[in-house]
Parts: structure tokens; C-alpha cells; sequence
């Protein structure tokens, strides 16, 4: 696979630092898709391999990324495409057990923005009103103002780490507020 995802990628040297990286992520990644997807190898192949062209097509911006950024940031592409998987392979209206996360794991901004795009205005409105001042701040702060993290928590005064959990610990609270059929984009 490795040879087929460095065939579409022109630069040499943007071949080595995506080989070097592939080969330090590639078993955790693998591993991940695995357990997201109930230990079904044929799909975790799919994810993982969704998840690796996505990388490559993105290798310009996480190169400048610190190595912790980097490493959340291909766990997270993973998690996304094996729930990708997970939604084409089960009915997910009716079983989101499907996929062994719970509601502490991801929710993606792809979520969050479905919600919000649906007849959803007011409910969305009135959920965020009322959150917790701290979570409401944030969630504000970066999907309605499109506020990078690092801005926030100067904004805030309050540390990078703090701003991400705050953000998913309100779109978990903005969630649990709708049916998994609200969750999706059909």
C-alpha cells in the first residue's frame, strides 16, 4: 500500500517524510481502526487505507505540526474514516452500537455543522444558551467566530488543552441533545 499512496505524491522529499511517518504511525493506526470497527479486518483495511490517502493529500499542513499534533491528527483521521466504514456497513439509524465508541470519544466538526445545518436552529440556539458558560464560550468562539485553538485560549486566557477539552465536552453536550438520524448528513 505504502508504494501506491507514494506513486501520487510528486516531490521526493514529500515522499520521504510521508514514508517516514507512515512507518511510525502505520501498526498504532491499524490497530485503532481495528478496535473502532469490532475487529472486522476487511474493514479496517478500508479505514485504514481511506485514512492514509487522506494523509497524504494533507501532508503540507501537518508537516509543521509538533510531533503530539501530528500523531492526534492521524488517530483522529483514522477514528473519522473507520466510522465512515461503520456507517456504510450497518444500518446506523437504528444501531449506532455498531462501532465501539462512546460519547467521550470524537464527535467531528462534520457533525457538529450537520446539526446545525438541519431545521435545527432554535434547538441548537437554546442548547447552547444553555451550556455551562465555559463550554459555551468556546463552542462559540470557535464555530461561530471560526477562532483557531491557539486564539481561544489567548483570548481566554486558559491553555490550549483546556480549550480542546472544553470544545468536546460541549459537542458531546450539543449532541446528546439529538437522535443518531440527526447526526448524519442524509
Amino acid at each position: 500500500m505504502l508504494q501506491l499512496l507514494l506513486m501520487n505524491i510528486e516531490d521526493p522529499q514529500d515522499k520521504l517524510d510521508f514514508e517516514e511517518i507512515y512507518r511510525k504511525y502505520k501498526d498504532a493506526t491499524f490497530q485503532r481502526a481495528l478496535k473502532l470497527l469490532n475487529y472486522n479486518y476487511e474493514d479496517a483495511e478500508d479505514a485504514f487505507q481511506n485514512a492514509w490517502e487522506q494523509i497524504s493529500r494533507n501532508l503540507d499542513n501537518i508537516r509543521a505540526r509538533e510531533e503530539k499534533a501530528i500523531s492526534t491528527y492521524i488517530m483522529i483521521t483514522v477514528e473519522y474514516k473507520a466510522i465512515d466504514i461503520a456507517r456504510d456497513n450497518c444500518n446506523w439509524r437504528r444501531n449506532a452500537k455498531c462501532l465501539i465508541v462512546d460519547k467521550s470519544e470524537y464527535i467531528s466538526d462534520d457533525v457538529i455543522y450537520t446539526i446545525c445545518a438541519k431545521d435545527n436552529q432554535k434547538k441548537v440556539r437554546d442548547i447552547i444558551n444553555g451550556m455551562n458558560k465555559k463550554y459555551k464560550d468556546v463552542f462559540i468562539l470557535k464555530y461561530l467566530h471560526k477562532l483557531k485553538v491557539k486564539d481561544i485560549a489567548n483570548t481566554l486566557g486558559i491553555t490550549t488543552n483546556t480549550v480542546r477539552k472544553r470544545i468536546e465536552k460541549a459537542k458531546i453536550i450539543l449532541a446528546e441533545n439529538f437522535k443518531p438520524e440527526d447526526l448524519t448528513n442524509d
